[in-house]
């Protein structure tokens, strides 16, 4: 029982994260998974990788350095670590289904390193869609 509910508020949570980035959460299908491509999954992942980056730079940075709380980048360094991780899988992931080339690659693993480039990576990653 305990099982089923925390599915369910995992399920509506990232259901919820799903219409912030703008997809359509009503596409589950009858198993309750959500049906995205490989390709959307990573421009979700590159979104949220991109944001967290931007938060860890402009937020826990200098709650680090200014406020001297040194524990924020503690936590979203950590959590933005897992997210580049996830966001380098996916995009070998979604290399298969979209096939990039050794540059684009290369070209979308650098832009994460830089602020705003996750917002660059989608835009490559939405002509690869159409």
């Amino acid at each position: 029982m305990i099982k089923i509910v925390i599915n369910r508020v995992l399920s509506a949570q990232f259901t919820t994260l799903l219409s912030l980035f703008g997809y359509n959460p009503k596409n589950l299908t009858t198993q309750g998974n959500i049906d995205m491509t490989e390709l959307k999954k990573f421009r979700l992942i590159n979104k949220v990788e991109g944001i967290s980056f931007l938060i860890l730079l402009f937020v826990a940075m200098p709650l680090k350095y200014f406020a001297g709380i040194p524990m924020a980048t503690k936590i979203v360094g950590m959590i933005h670590g897992i997210f580049v991780f996830a966001f380098l899988y996916q995009l070998f992931a979604a290399s298969d289904e979209a096939p990039f080339s050794g540059k684009e690659m290369a070209i979308l693993t650098l832009m994460s390193l830089i602020p705003f480039g996750s917002f660059y990576n989608d835009k490559l990653c939405a002509a690869k869609e159409k």
